[in-house]
């Protein structure tokens, strides 16, 4: 590891001074707990963002295909995302029980959210235009999964041991909500994240862009 780079991580609290192995990093993935990094998320997500009243909150599932394991039969995972569509981020996730789906596990998700009491579009009295705007910003989160697959190759992720699929969603779905709010490199996702490999005082700002 160069110095530049020893100094950078240095600013983040690091104090090693060779860079972890692929090897390291999979060990450490394995032991991560999955609640309390769903946990982290959402507090972390609650710090950067409060929602005001008539706020549209999307939620939707997405299967991560890459996930399946023919050898042990396993099953792609899913997970329900809430997306809050005034911002563009996802506030947190939640997997979907292999024995369950997303009904039961949608209520779980916003109760984590602190947003249970809210109303669904179909349920609230609305106007034509409040309905029509929460509707079409509703579909907001399917550009989400677009760019999930697409500017971070999660469908074509094939990390499945443990629980280490789900850890890397939620870390993909940090990822993203950071590139997203940082505003001053106007370029896709791909370009962003190309720019933070290249360009450490960009890689500063993109990670202090929700703090």
């Amino acid at each position: 590891m160069d110095v530049s780079s020893v100094i950078f991580l240095l600013r983040f609290g690091f104090s090693g001074k060779t860079s972890p192995s692929a090897d390291t990093i999979a060990r450490v993935m394995g032991t991560i707990s999955t609640k309390a990094l769903q946990k982290a998320f959402i507090e972390w997500m609650k710090s950067c963002h409060e929602l005001t009243d008539g706020e549209v909150v999307a939620i939707d599932g997405k299967t991560l295909r890459g996930s399946y394991n023919r050898a042990t039969d396993q099953a792609a995972i899913h997970m329900v995302n809430a997306f809050e569509t005034a911002n563009g981020v996802c506030l947190g996730q939640s997997k979907v029980g292999s024995k369950t789906n997303e009904i039961t596990a949608i209520p779980k998700l916003l109760e984590l959210l602190d947003i249970s009491v809210r109303y669904y579009i179909s349920s609230k009295a609305l106007t034509a235009k409040e309905l029509h705007d929460a509707t079409c910003s509703h579909w907001l989160i399917e550009s989400m999964h677009w760019q999930l697959d697409v500017g971070l190759k999660e469908d074509a992720c094939r990390i499945r041991v443990d629980d280490r699929a789900e850890v890397f969603a939620r870390i993909r779905q940090m990822v993203l909500n950071l590139l997203k709010q940082e505003k001053s490199f106007k370029a896709g996702i791909q370009r962003k994240r190309m720019m933070c490999a290249m360009d450490q005082e960009y890689l500063a700002t993109v990670l202090g862009s929700l703090s």
